[in-house]
């Protein structure tokens, strides 16, 4: 019996960690393409709030502005709008799916608003 608990719980961490690892753009658009209002909008939503509310904000700033309203404070895009970018841009250039998750959303949202010079 204690040995079918050990087992269990190292099945269970095994699972938790093998799944704390960046993804690849890849990996994101397989997500995505099979829900892309699962895990697929939870993160790219989440990865764009974490970036306009911490001091990367000002880095991103430089890379991309996505629209807003007259205000500036509300963005005039939808998540899934965001979605629908990654996989467009992940689509577009197969060549870069080897880039972290994180780094194609970045690479994604400025092709798709880049910035006015």
């Amino acid at each position: 019996m204690k040995f079918h608990f050990r087992i269990s719980v190292l099945l269970t961490l095994l699972i938790f960690v093998t799944n704390t690892f960046p993804l690849t753009a890849e990996e994101l658009l397989r997500q995505c393409t099979i829900n892309p209002n699962g895990y697929c909008l939870g993160y790219i939503t989440g990865l764009y709030d974490g970036w306009t509310t911490s001091n990367i904000q000002e880095i991103l700033k430089e890379q991309s502005c996505p629209p807003s309203d007259s205000s500036g404070l509300k963005l005039a895009v939808s998540n899934v709008q965001m979605v629908w970018v990654f996989m467009k841009w992940a689509t577009d250039h197969p060549e870069s799916l080897y880039l972290q998750d994180w780094q194609s959303v970045s690479e994604a949202f400025a092709k798709a608003w880049p910035c006015p010079n």
